[in-house]
């Protein structure tokens, strides 16, 4: 059986891979003005739709394109790539220190479960 870690770690490498594979087709023009819609990606990469929508959400936030509901997703195309280097290193960075917390606070939570013996 999957610890939820295990299942955090595993689903957070789905969506930061979908990102990464989605900001290059942004980059390398292979989706022009509008990415595919969600069913479509969800079909094309064999994931969930949550997967795909973190991805998305994680690229609206690097301000690469603009999510509406109810509308397409845009590509935003005016884009500084001094701008994109520096969030995209910046969001890596972020990630690792929440792992780093996550073991952490996992250590911690191990040593305050464990039966302490009593002084005899």
């Amino acid at each position: 059986m999957e610890n939820s870690r295990e299942h955090w770690y595993r689903e957070q490498t789905v969506w930061t891979g979908l990102r990464d594979s989605f900001r290059e087709k942004i980059l390398d023009r292979t989706w022009e003005t509008y990415v595919p819609p969600v069913n479509e990606l969800k079909e094309e990469y064999h994931v969930g739709v949550s997967a795909v929508r973190q991805a998305l959400n994680d690229l609206a936030r690097e301000g690469l394109i603009i999510i509406a509901h109810g509308k397409r997703t845009r590509i935003i195309r005016e884009v500084d790539m001094r701008n994109l280097a520096h969030f995209t290193r910046r969001i890596r960075s972020i990630e690792d220190q929440a792992r780093a917390l996550a073991d952490e606070f996992e250590a911690f939570l191990g040593r305050q479960v464990t039966p302490q013996r009593e002084n005899q």
